[in-house]
């Protein structure tokens, strides 16, 4: 997934290019997965907590598959991604019966090490590019149409692809509208660790007045979990629509531990009017819970503009805090002189807002998009993507035994024209056809 930065104000920054040298330490657990770092600031002991932040990450039978991950100080080839998963993909026979599968020998390479100390700082990103492992080693074994004609897969249902024509498997096509990327993403939240889903605290404008940190910069990494849950804030997140959950349980055999939430619903109300046309308003919103009862742990209003690849966070609330945010403008004096501040979205035109809701196991979810109109003192919700068809339960393996019979029937009249026009000959003919492609997907 390539790197958003959210920002109150955006920062450029540059990196220098990555050099090829030796190693500096190599961990190899006792399962043969080797850690390789290249990295300076990462020995052999952080390399072993790479591999044990790893397995956090929920996984099956693909881990065998996995080789190896790389840590690199510097940026990669493309001087954006923080990390790369580089695989190897095998199809075998001829129409229709070809068969698609991951081979053994996959690698994950994290970049930008050098200024990266922490578990914390690389969590995320490398959830993601397991995610890239574990959605293409499944999908490739039991919804392979996802690799040759995407539109026709169990994916293309359960995403919605129909409701959004800028999803596309064209390896052009914008980063976030990319299906590998929707995959790897839908993994973090179903099945991903822990650590890359901690919360990032976010204080309201008042409160930063209070705080005395009214006039300090503020920014926020798309790392923050509680802000930007996916990459694609265009499309709903994976615990939003039950059928993302199923599809992944049935491709994969494993069921997300994890449980569905619901949304809040948000009202706006002003606070006061202050002087030459400022005012302070004051949002709040119910209260979101999951199937259990349970309330969600905390709550992350949002703001954005109409592109939805510029975020600016408003602030968090803990469970069991007052469910509300103050926006728009307060004032602070200092002596006989008044200093009037304004929201950084506010100023800048940011006219939609959303609450994430994280829970007790990671959970990400969402309310609906708002649109705000402070000229109005107005919050109004959008209306949703209606649904235009389902991923049913059950859909891939019956999908995969219709073809398979259909398969099995047209294999035996091929198999027995070769045997008797090979009779005549008196030789073997074999008909296998194998083809290997290497490709990776970037974060």
């Amino acid at each position: 997934m390539k790197k958003i930065v959210v920002l109150l104000c955006l920062i450029a920054m540059q990196f220098s290019p990555a050099t090829a040298r030796d190693a500096s330490a190599v961990y190899i657990a006792d399962d043969g997965i080797k850690i390789t770092s290249y990295a300076e600031n990462w020995q052999k002991d952080k390399l072993e907590e790479i591999y044990k932040e790893l397995k956090k990450n929920i996984h099956g039978e693909e881990w065998n598959y996995l080789e190896s991950v790389n840590l690199y100080p510097g940026p990669g080839a493309n001087g954006t991604e923080d990390g790369l998963y580089n695989y190897s993909l095998k199809k075998t026979g001829f129409f229709p019966r070809q068969d698609v599968s991951l081979e053994k020998g996959s690698r994950i390479d994290l970049y930008n090490m050098d200024s990266k100390d922490s578990i914390d700082q690389v969590a995320r990103v490398l959830s993601h590019e397991y995610g890239h492992h574990f959605t293409i080693y499944y999908l490739s074994k039991n919804d392979p149409k996802f690799f040759s004609d995407w539109k026709e897969s169990g994916f293309y249902n359960a995403r919605q692809g129909m409701n959004y024509t800028e999803m596309s498997n064209d390896p052009n096509v914008e980063h976030r509208w990319n299906i590998a990327e929707i995959a790897a993403e839908d993994y973090v939240q179903l099945y991903g660790s822990s650590t890359g889903k901690r919360p990032t605290e976010v204080y309201d404008i008042k409160e930063r007045l209070d705080r005395r940190t009214i006039d300090r910069q503020m920014w926020f990494s798309s790392a923050s979990y509680n802000i930007i849950p996916q990459e694609n804030m265009d499309i709903p997140l994976a615990l939003q629509d039950d059928n993302i959950a199923l599809y992944w349980k049935e491709v994969s055999g494993i069921r997300p531990d994890v449980e569905f939430y619901s949304k809040p619903d948000l009202s706006i109300n002003k606070l006061k009017d202050l002087d030459n046309d400022y005012s302070m308003w004051e949002l709040t919103w119910t209260k979101s819970s999951n199937t259990l009862g349970e309330e969600a742990i905390y709550y992350t209003v949002v703001a954005f503009g109409d592109e939805k690849t510029e975020f600016v966070p408003v602030k968090t609330v803990s469970r069991g805090e007052k469910r509300q945010a103050v926006i728009g403008s307060v004032v602070q004096k200092s002596g006989m002189k008044l200093n009037y501040y304004t929201d950084y979205f506010v100023s800048n035109g940011y006219s939609k807002l959303i609450v994430i809701i994280t829970g007790r196991k990671g959970e990400a979810a969402a309310s609906n998009i708002y649109n705000l109109d402070l000229s109005k003192g107005t919050v109004a919700a959008e209306n949703q993507e209606e649904r235009q068809n389902h991923y049913v339960s059950g859909e891939i393996t019956n999908k995969k035994t219709s073809i398979a019979a259909f398969i099995a029937f047209i294999t035996e009249i091929v198999e027995e024209i070769i045997r008797q026009f090979f009779s005549l000959v008196d030789r073997l003919f074999s008909y296998n056809i194998i083809l290997n492609r290497e490709d990776y997907y970037e974060h």
